[in-house]
């Protein structure tokens, strides 16, 4: 059992969904992402530290994206590059209907300095998708993404390459099927043993 629990801390009041958070040990940063409820189902995030003691200091809350989030968005921190990527499901849009985007952003202390442009992964009308997962590959300095795509409900994957700078941008490789089988939720995780992305899914 832990030997020390800290006191809860609230991180924010807003009525938040959807949630999903990351630690990057190199950084000492904890990075909580999710849907705010009160303000029309945006995309938010934020950014933390604990101490020895247990102690949490929080920043702001920063919105990434105005549209609906309707899924658990993935996160992965790219070292190589030294930026934030976030994976994350919109809906009720129109023309398509459902997307994946995914932006790459800056961190500086807790707050979010700088947020590059979406960019689209998957769209379509009719179906949904659901799983967005994020993998970091030391081995090839890339990310991975794993999903499962509306329609047929398959798992699939795409490799992407982040660009840092000033430009905050991904490029993603061709989407591969991973399985025909109808796929639920679905996670995914790096060995460094074997240097292979190792995914799990559950049936519908």
């Amino acid at each position: 059992p832990p030997s020390v629990v800290s006191d809860r801390t609230q991180i924010t009041a807003n009525n938040f969904d959807k949630i999903s958070s990351l630690y990057i040990p190199e950084l000492k940063k904890i990075i909580v992402a999710g849907k705010n409820e009160n303000s029309g189902d945006d995309l938010e995030m934020i950014v933390g530290e604990v101490d020895d003691t247990g102690s949490f200091t929080w920043g702001s809350v920063t919105q990434i994206e105005t549209d609906r989030l309707a899924g658990d968005p993935g996160l992965v921190y790219d070292p190589s590059t030294q930026r934030l990527v976030v994976l994350y499901y919109c809906d009720g849009m129109s023309n398509p209907e459902y997307s994946i985007f995914s932006r790459v952003l800056t961190l500086s202390g807790n707050t979010i300095s700088n947020i590059g442009s979406r960019t689209t992964l998957r769209n379509q009308d009719g179906g949904s998708f659901w799983g967005t997962e994020l993998v970091y590959d030391p081995d090839n300095q890339k990310i991975v993404a794993v999903y499962r795509r509306g329609g047929g409900n398959n798992p699939y994957s795409a490799v992407g390459t982040v660009t840092g700078g000033s430009t905050n941008t991904v490029s993603w490789g061709t989407p591969v099927q991973i399985t025909s089988e109808n796929t639920g939720m679905l996670d995914a995780t790096y060995d460094p043993d074997t240097n292979r992305v190792l995914m799990v899914t559950r049936g519908p």
